[in-house]
């Protein structure tokens, strides 16, 4: 268990932003899929950072999790919301984000619907979702969530690899959940089945109608009895993939660990800067703190009813369950009036000297199979001329470091595919008082050759954040060495020649390479 998730760790800190990777690492993991898009999809998700999308194909494979949530040092809110709020370590400016339950008595759920398969109806009878504390970062909501008995169990079915509430594809959908429908051969030919995940989706409803998505239940991991009896279930099944009969198995043991048991964790509504909103019949992006100051009372505080859906596409789109689950409300003003200390950059800018290095441009290509099929070339180029310039050094409050702008620009005659091969292949790790932490961060092309890094650093413990002194950001360009079909044949690609993936059903996956420039950091200070 360990040497796998020490190979997604790895996976992790090499493969950032970089889609295609993502894909293909996570293929030949043989553990989840990259889907296509789906329209309801669309409609019920709000565009995610970039972080959330590195999450999303991470922490899809669930004997990673544990470990890629301790690199990252995720005690955030979500886990601040999940802790008793008697026992915990108080917090004076994040207690004062914090909103407590409408009441404290249970709330009683009333279920709207329900699929007449028999777990469902089972999960709907002793359905409960008691709602907790609230709180708003100024980008995102969050609300704490007890769940009682199999109440959990889409969850926990998701994590685990389960099966009691997902959904069999049926073999001739199958491909639609894989890019260009290349399905492993054990899915194809019927010797495992495929399932689609049907977890709770939790959604804020407002009084006059409108709704947006509240995500799904995350830090599960803060229960360490649920912990135990997950590392049970792998000790004895092992490694993923799950036959059949291991799903249901699994699934048998989390039902009996379920009953009289409950569960708590937290929703977290990813709504990042921008919302989509329906205006006379589009789709329009409106800020979202705006947006939501909209259906907020004068003194800021947000009141939403929240709605349950367990959801699955397949074949089309089903809820399997829903039900209202009472009233939360947010305090959307509450941010503004937390300590900010601002950050200063030791220098304005620093310019790379000569430096060759190679650069990995990645794409699909149309074989002669009328396929489409993965390809790679290294550009040799030298980063004499790039430059990185600190446009805002950002500010520290009680949540994060946040805001920390920088302004990339590309060495002039570069050409276009070089600088795609730049750009999908740097990333930033750094340090704040020593210690390693993971930098999440959006981009945007200010002009073609300059790029905009927004940097936000918002997994730092809480009692960790008011010690801040100094923050290095190191830039890192990460390289692909080789290609590995199955176990054995290795592929080294030579500058400038095109490396085409063979039409195989084999494993491939790329190894890589990434390298810190240590000589070209960042240094920000607090003001302090």
């Amino acid at each position: 268990m360990k040497h796998r998730s020490e190979q997604i760790l790895s996976f992790a800190e090499n493969e950032l932003i970089e889609k295609e990777s993502i894909r293909r690492a996570v293929l030949s993991e043989k553990h989840e899929r990259q889907k296509k898009p789906i329209a309801w999809t669309k409609i019920l998700l709000p565009v995610a950072a970039c972080l959330v999308l590195l999450c999303g194909a991470v922490l899809a494979i669930p004997k990673a999790r544990a470990e890629v949530f301790r690199w990252f040092r995720i005690e955030r809110p979500e886990q601040y919301l999940t802790e008793d709020p008697e026992a915990r370590v108080p917090n004076e400016q994040i207690d004062s984000l914090i909103v407590p339950p409408v009441s404290d008595e249970p709330t009683a759920n009333k279920i709207l619907s329900v699929d007449s398969e028999p777990i469902w109806q089972r999960i709907a009878e002793g359905f409960q979702v008691d709602l907790g504390e609230t709180m708003y970062d100024g980008k995102q909501l969050y609300f704490a969530v007890t769940l009682h008995g199999l109440t959990a169990l889409p969850e926990v079915d998701a994590y685990t690899g389960g099966s009691a509430t997902q959904t069999r594809v049926p073999t001739e959908q199958i491909g639609e959940f894989f890019e260009d429908g290349k399905v492993p051969e054990e899915y194809k030919n019927g010797l495992m089945s495929f399932f689609e995940e049907s977890m709770g989706q939790y959604f804020l409803h407002f009084a006059d109608g409108t709704e947006i998505n509240g995500g799904f239940v995350s830090a599960l991991e803060s229960n360490p009895d649920f912990m135990a009896a997950l590392d049970r279930n792998y000790d004895e099944y092992g490694e993923d993939p799950l036959s059949d009969a291991d799903r249901e198995a699994i699934s048998m043991d989390s039902i009996q660990w379920l009953s009289g048991n409950t569960l708590t964790g937290a929703v977290v509504c990813y709504t990042g800067d921008t919302i989509p909103v329906r205006e006379n019949g589009e789709t329009v992006m409106r800020d979202t703190h705006d947006y939501l100051r909209e259906h907020a009372d004068e003194n800021g505080i947000l009141t939403a009813e929240v709605i349950y859906r367990a959801i699955s596409t397949i074949p089309d789109v089903t809820v399997h369950l829903e039900a209202e689950i009472g009233t939360v409300r947010f305090n959307l003003d509450a941010v503004n009036n937390l300590e900010k200390n601002a950050l200063s950059a030791a220098s304005d800018s620093v310019a790379f000297g000569p430096l060759p290095v190679k650069l990995t441009y990645t794409e699909w290509i149309k074989t002669d199979y009328d396929d489409s099929t993965f390809s790679m070339i290294n550009l040799p180029a030298d980063l004499n001329g790039l430059t990185i310039a600190v446009e805002n050094a950002g500010y520290i409050d009680a949540l994060g470091i946040h805001d920390v702008k920088l302004l990339v620009t590309l060495p002039d005659g570069w050409t276009e595919q070089m600088q795609t091969a730049f750009m999908r292949n740097f990333y930033y790790e750094g340090e704040i008082n020593g210690e390693r932490y993971f930098f999440a961060y959006s981009r945007e092309s200010i002009d073609q050759r300059v790029y905009r890094f927004t940097i936000e650093i918002t997994n730092i413990p809480y009692d960790s954040i008011d010690k801040i002194k100094t923050v290095r950001i190191i830039p890192s360009l990460q390289t692909r060495t080789e290609m590995r079909i199955g176990s054995d044949t290795r592929i080294v690609p030579k500058d400038n020649e095109r490396l085409v993936e063979p039409y195989a059903n084999e494993d491939v996956h790329w190894t890589c390479e990434h390298t810190l420039f240590n000589d070209y950091t960042i240094v920000l200070s607090s003001q302090d």
